[in-house]
């Protein structure tokens, strides 16, 4: 069971930072489950990944090779809280 405080956060607007089999897996389940946790569809998902550059569960974006920069780049800019999954 969720707690109030989850719930909150979950329904804040977010972006995300994922890992290739993390994303994988998400990318085929969450559209499927709007109704569970919408937010997630909406938020631009980060994907660790040299192998995959693109996906239909938009907004993507595929970071490749030198992924510490990348990562280090998107924390410095202003926008949405980013969460790590």
């Amino acid at each position: 069971m969720l707690t109030e405080a989850l719930k909150g956060q979950m329904n804040k607007p977010f972006d995300l930072l994922l890992g290739r089999k993390t994303f994988e897996i998400w990318e085929n389940y969450w559209p499927q489950n709007v109704n569970v946790w919408p937010e997630v569809n909406s938020a631009t998902k980060y994907v660790a990944s040299n192998s995959r550059t693109a996906s239909q569960w938009d907004p993507s974006v595929f970071l490749g090779k030198d992924l510490p920069q990348k990562i280090s780049e998107i924390k410095k800019q202003n926008g949405l809280d980013l969460h790590v999954c």
